[in-house]
């Protein structure tokens, strides 16, 4: 309910939050949608619904923007996974997906391949490190999907946010508006 519109992602996310609830995976999810469709909003809305084991408390939620990082593996293990992902239940959330540099996107193919355990090592550095994606739920994002390497595409669950309507548009502006504004102008606005 803290998502206006987008029935159909919300149908497709209840899914997969069914199947968490059983096996505690939930797969590798990439939202695309133009600037301004709620990619940020709805992956909070779904990390706050994946709980850690034994617990309600939801998982860590790291959030990242991929432009961020430098083109060096280095930089993931030491901003990332070291301190969030190695042996820790954690949602990580990568914002600008399409913005990965090449290095980190070919790290990421092979810790995203988990084997019928649901798990993957990584040797970085001569340390094999263990990835477990019952404990670690990754979501990523972009408005610019033909721009990702589309191996690691392969590796998600795509969702395609829809275009919000004028209707939700101006429910969102009432939402968050603090005074009345009149339906005439309410369209206007959300137009």
């Amino acid at each position: 309910k803290e998502v206006i519109g987008q029935q159909s992602v919300k149908s497709k996310l209840g899914f997969f939050l069914d199947s968490y609830r059983e096996t505690r995976i939930v797969p590798p999810i990439l939202f695309t949608a133009p600037k301004g469709q709620g990619k940020s909003l709805i992956a909070r809305e779904l990390a706050r619904r994946l709980t850690q084991r034994g617990s309600n408390l939801p998982k860590k939620f790291v959030s990242v923007n991929a432009a961020s990082f430098q083109n060096s593996v280095d930089n993931l293990f030491d901003t990332i996974i070291l301190p969030y992902v190695i042996d820790k239940e954690s949602t990580v959330f990568i914002d600008e997906a399409s913005e990965l540099p090449q290095k980190i996107t070919m790290s990421l193919l092979t810790i995203l391949e988990p084997n019928k355990d649901n798990r993957t090592q990584y040797n970085h550095r001569g340390t094999i490190y263990d990835f477990d994606l019952a404990r670690t739920s990754w979501i990523f994002a972009t408005s610019e999907p033909q721009k990702m390497f589309s191996p690691l595409i392969q590796r998600f669950e795509r969702i395609d946010l829809e275009e919000s309507s004028i209707h939700d548009l101006k429910e969102i502006i009432t939402l968050s508006s603090k005074i009345n504004i009149d339906d005439s102008v309410l369209t206007d606005i959300a137009s």
